[in-house]
């Protein structure tokens, strides 16, 4: 086997003709475009660096015609004839890591954009999202002045979001009146024949640490031009966290989704897969923790090459670049050092008021059972009141949004006053009419809770003038409960994969 520099000699030798070798050889009916890499026999990687000859579809020798022949070698290198590497971009959620939400942010968790597309059959309402995962943290070349993240414009702008639209994570969270979890809004998105890639500015008061977890701090990047067949790298991405791979060819045409795209990096793994769908936007690095190149797709199907572009062409799309070392900052203002995971990364006064209330009922056993039950339900409390028309008339008609407002305004002005009634609607008869039609629309599980805590609800909140009070009362109710029979009571631990 060759040594790396005599690798990487022989590649630089061979990339100075590729193109003339491949406009000649897409003379030949069928021939896609021509890559510089390891040659593959019956399925394995044979260590020899060959132009590689991409053809939409292989077929049997005795069915070609000899003046279609592609040849063994051509200006003196070996060929190597494979189809096209088929697959699709890495964006639909699958179970899998780094879901949750971080704070400050760190490369390889989960984003999402805020868009959502419900369908309704029957009595059910599904709710559609699409996730991707944070690559890395960029500055626009010239501008100091904001942090930005990359990841995909396929992850950013999935489900018809357009430039502007906010960015998540973990994922977006419409709480009725307002919304939780964004860290930014969608700046620039790029998708041609070569990048498909994009970025969002993040808002002045989101922290970051800049690492890819599981691996270290990112160090900078290299240009493709310094890789070759056979160089380790590694990736953190939100589904199959921490792989590692190979390069297996550069200059590679791959086809996703039915787009060809051009001079691509195609990368194998170790064993198994190297990336999985939820990876997009996922950066790949060196052994020295460089970035190599942007993920973006791969086959799904053996051999499971993934598609990679050169992290050098997406900088000169975007007109960004790379933040390296240890120094971690915010999109303006919040510093944080490395190793400080669990700090916060907002003071509780500007967090959103109900990540305040989440951090208090954290601290105590009662609390933590109004949260346990609040994770299990939120998801779909918030899509029947959204989706469902006979629970949306009911909180529309019945003030919910108002009081819902009245109360967020309570949490950060002190003094302020939460009405007694709206519209002629009191406290209580907003949660005795919402308790029954949620009942009557609810899953089995949610509607068993709604029997057992519905009471309670209405009554911690009759007369309670501040969020904090009715969580304080259904939590001691709680306590009281404890001891009464219910065996279908137990809670379930929240999912926090969308679908």
């Amino acid at each position: 086997m060759d040594s790396r520099e005599e690798r990487l000699q022989k590649q630089n030798q061979l990339q100075q003709i590729r193109e003339e070798v491949e406009r000649e050889l897409k003379q030949i009916p069928g021939v896609v475009g021509v890559g510089i890499g390891f040659r593959m026999t019956a399925g394995q990687t044979v260590e020899e660096i060959v132009f590689q000859v991409f053809v939409e579809d292989k077929k049997p020798a005795a069915d070609i015609p000899p003046d279609q022949m592609i040849p063994r070698e051509i200006r003196g290198v070996p060929t190597d004839v494979m189809t096209i590497p088929r697959g699709s971009t890495h964006a639909d959620p699958t179970p899998g890591q780094l879901q949750k939400k971080r704070r400050p942010l760190a490369s390889g968790i989960q984003i999402q954009n805020s868009k959502s597309v419900a369908t309704t059959s029957g009595t059910s309402t599904t709710i559609r999202t699409s996730v991707g995962t944070l690559g890395c943290f960029v500055r626009k070349t010239g501008d100091n002045t904001g942090t930005y993240i990359l990841s995909n414009e396929h992850v950013m702008l999935a489900l018809g979001a357009s430039v502007g639209d906010k960015m998540a994570q973990d994922h977006y969270v419409d709480c009725i009146c307002c919304d939780c979890n964004v860290i930014g809004r969608i700046s620039e998105a790029i998708n041609n024949t070569t990048v498909d890639c994009a970025i969002a500015k993040l808002d002045s008061d989101i922290a970051i640490v800049n690492e890819i977890v599981g691996i270290g701090t990112i160090q900078g990047d290299v240009p493709v031009s310094t890789l070759t067949m056979g160089d380790p790298v590694r990736k953190v991405g939100r589904t199959t966290a921490l792989t590692s791979g190979t390069i297996f060819a550069i200059s590679s045409p791959v086809e996703v989704d039915g787009k060809i795209y051009n001079d691509q990096i195609l990368v194998t793994a170790a064993s198994g897969k190297f990336s999985d769908e939820g990876d997009s936007g996922a950066v790949v690095v060196n052994a020295d923790t460089k970035v190599i190149g942007l993920l973006f797709g791969g086959e799904e199907v053996a051999p499971f090459r993934t598609f990679v572009h050169p992290i050098d062409t997406v900088k000169s799309a975007l007109n960004i670049t790379i933040i390296s070392g240890s120094v971690s900052g915010g999109g303006s203002s919040a510093l944080v050092t490395r190793g400080s995971e669990d700090i916060p990364a907002r003071s509780l006064a500007a967090e959103h008021p109900l990540q305040s209330f989440e951090t208090k009922l954290e601290q105590t056993a009662a609390g933590r059972k109004v949260l346990a039950l609040a994770r299990q339900h939120f998801d779909e409390v918030s899509t029947l009141i959204n989706y469902r028309r006979p629970v949306t008339l009911v909180w529309r008609r019945k003030q919910g949004p108002a009081f819902l407002a009245a109360l967020m305004r309570k949490a950060s002005v002190p003094d302020y006053e939460v009405p007694a009634e709206i519209e002629g609607v009191s406290r209580q008869n907003l949660t005795m009419s919402l308790v029954a039609v949620l009942e009557e629309h609810a899953s089995p599980a949610l509607r068993r809770d709604l029997q057992r805590y519905g009471l309670t609800v209405i009554a911690a909140a009759a007369d309670a003038d501040d969020l904090d009070t009715i969580l304080e009362r259904f939590g001691a109710a709680l306590e009281r409960m404890a001891g009464e029979p219910d065996p279908e009571a137990a809670l379930e631990p929240h999912n926090t994969t969308e679908g």
